[in-house]
């Protein structure tokens, strides 16, 4: 009863889009008559997509390495995934 098994068992892999940016540098006269050097406008995204089959939240998020000391690496504790995040910037040169 108490054999090991691998009954739960699955494969983690997976393909993840970790960070995504998008930029814009404005030019011309406008800049010019504003006293502007350089100006540049961003839109960044972090975690957007997952790609996987595992059953889990998130295959790569595994927070707990020990369970009452015992070593137990790749338990998956249902552990929250990464969360998406997003930014906008600008960012400008005088």
């Amino acid at each position: 009863p108490n054999a090991p098994s691998t009954k739960y068992l699955e494969k983690g892999d997976f393909l993840r889009m970790g960070n995504l940016t998008f930029g814009y540098t404005f030019t011309g006269a406008t800049l010019e008559k504003l006293k502007i050097k350089s100006a540049r406008f961003f839109v960044n995204g972090q975690n957007l997509l997952l790609f996987t089959n595992y059953s889990g939240f998130d295959p790569e998020v595994n927070t707990d390495k020990t369970l009452n000391g015992v070593p137990s690496a790749g338990i998956d504790y249902l552990s929250y995934p990464r969360s998406k995040a997003f930014a906008l910037g600008l960012n400008v040169t005088f």
